[in-house]
């Protein structure tokens, strides 16, 4: 079992490591392929008899390859591109120490600029923010410019061309720094594109986008492929691409941007080359430098153009999230403040319920007093005075000289008449009915004769609740004066006690 254990394990490993060794060879593949068609672009794009490009994109090619791969892999897409230049430099005729002096002074401007943007971003490199736009254009400035003197030392090194070292230095510097901020923006942002996001875009979207390169080749066809006049420069056609431009840029973004703008580039510098359109009055070398200073100082603007609107629409994104936070949080207190009137209400409604129940048992409680009242006063009464009666008939009916118990019966009458008394007073206590036809204040009274109460003015004729209310105060001033008198150990009650 183990060891069917052990052999699964290191098939699956073979297994990705088959799947990784094809996807560097395949990745590898492409890079030099891309470098290979870049290559054949740059030498398309060459104003003879210089030998050095007006938009040379192998360089760029390789930058933006460095920045959307991790640092250990440089070394080895680096190499990967390598064949890719020996075979299109063989093709056009090249010295093989210049093939190898310009793979060097390639690779050397692709370092420079992926080290440049790498360490001050500290993150993938992003066009829709106005700092790493920043630091890009920095980076496409400094890798060309540093790597342009090498690269003009093996040309004066090799012997190879009739230009001097700065008119190489200043075609190679501009040609590259055109290339990198065309070229770089249009691979990284369209390989971070979410391709979900562009099979779901509507059908308008699509239409939009078409309509934006119809008119670039449109504009194209029309600015930069016809004879000028002589002595006419035409420059009304300077800015016809600027429309489709704005358009790309506002609409589309960093990825619609930069395409439109390598597509402006191609009519431009072909144009130029060819002595069409506004680029074609002059000398090659002038010419050359005219189209890659209007390019490049044109993608510039576009680049922060498309990286503030990103970040405008960021902005407006978060502040939507907020206001619905806030709308939320409102709504919320909203419900809350509803459903504690609701609670209020409820809570009032059970006080009046509570209320209710304790008037419904002040009622009864104080029917059960009436009765045992009134039980106590008609029944028990009326038994112990005919005890008392029945105790003087006996009385009556002993001797006179049986003197001991004639004093027993007196007694038993005195104590029957007292507890006839007793009973009266529970009886008046329980219920008094000097409460129902005198009112209040008497009632009270009947209590304490030494305290005095405020004047009331009541009716023989009460309603209900004023009757109940005076149920009430009377029996909860009861209690507290026989409560007050047992502690006072006194006869009375005083008001200020």
């Amino acid at each position: 079992m183990s060891e069917l254990v052990v052999e699964a394990t290191v098939l699956r490993r073979s297994n990705l490591v088959s799947r990784r060794v094809l996807r560097y060879a395949f990745s590898g593949l492409l890079v030099g392929v891309a470098y290979y068609l870049g290559a054949k672009l740059g030498f398309a794009l060459t104003f003879q008899p210089h030998p050095v490009s007006t938009l040379w994109p192998p360089n760029s090619i390789l930058l933006a390859i460095l920045l959307l791969s991790p640092r250990r892999l440089w070394w080895f897409y680096l190499l990967a591109a390598f064949p890719a230049h020996l075979l299109v430099q063989i093709n056009a005729d090249i010295p093989a120490s210049m093939i190898l002096c310009w793979f060097i002074s390639n690779c050397t401007e692709a370092l420079i600029g992926a080290s440049i943007l790498r360490y001050l971003t500290r993150s993938e490199v992003r066009f829709d923010s106005t700092y790493h736009v920043w630091v890009f254009i920095l980076a496409s400035l400094l890798g060309p410019f540093l790597s342009s003197f090498l690269d003009a030392a093996f040309v004066m090194l090799n012997r190879f061309g009739e230009s001097s070292y700065w008119d190489v230095f200043r075609m190679r510097f501009f040609s590259n720094v055109l290339a990198t901020l065309t070229l770089v923006p249009l691979i990284v942002t369209w390989r971070n594109t979410d391709l979900l996001a562009l099979k779901t875009a509507s059908w308008k979207r699509y239409l939009e986008a078409y309509l934006l390169v119809a008119g670039l080749v449109l504009m194209g066809a029309v600015s930069f492929t016809s004879r000028i006049a002589e002595g006419s420069t035409r420059p009304a056609f300077l800015y016809l691409p600027l429309p489709f431009l704005l358009w790309a840029a506002i609409r589309f973004g960093p990825g619609g941007s930069s395409a439109a703008l390598i597509v402006v580039s191609i009519f431009e510098i072909w144009g130029a080359i060819h002595g069409l359109g506004p680029f074609a009055a002059q000398e090659p070398e002038m010419n050359a430098l005219s189209v890659q200073l209007f390019l490049i100082l044109a993608s510039m603007p576009l680049l922060f153009l498309t990286a503030l609107i990103k970040e405008r629409e960021r902005a407006q994104e978060v502040v939507i999230q907020e206001e619905k936070r806030l709308q939320l949080a409102l709504d919320s207190e909203q419900r809350a403040s509803r459903a504690l009137s609701v609670s209020q209400e409820k809570l009032h409604q059970s006080h009046h319920q509570v209320r209710k129940l304790l008037g419904r048992l002040i009622d009864v409680q104080e029917a059960e007093r009436r009765r045992i009242s009134r039980e106590l006063h008609d029944d028990l009464n009326q038994k112990i005075a005919a005890l008392s009666m029945s105790i003087s008939r006996l009385k009556r009916k002993i001797p006179l000289h049986d003197g001991d118990m004639v004093i027993e019966l007196d007694q038993l009458r005195n104590t029957a008449n007292g507890l006839t008394d007793e009973v009266r007073r529970l009886s008046h206590q329980l219920h008094p009915a000097v409460l129902e036809h005198l009112g209040l204040v008497t009632a009270l009274e009947s209590f304490n004769t030494v305290r005095r109460m405020p004047s009331i003015c009541t009716r023989k004729a009460l309603s209900p609740r004023a009757a109940r209310v005076q149920s009430a105060a009377k029996y909860v001033a009861n209690p507290s004066d026989n409560h007050r008198c047992d502690h006072s150990r006194s006869v009375t009650a005083s008001p200020n006690h």
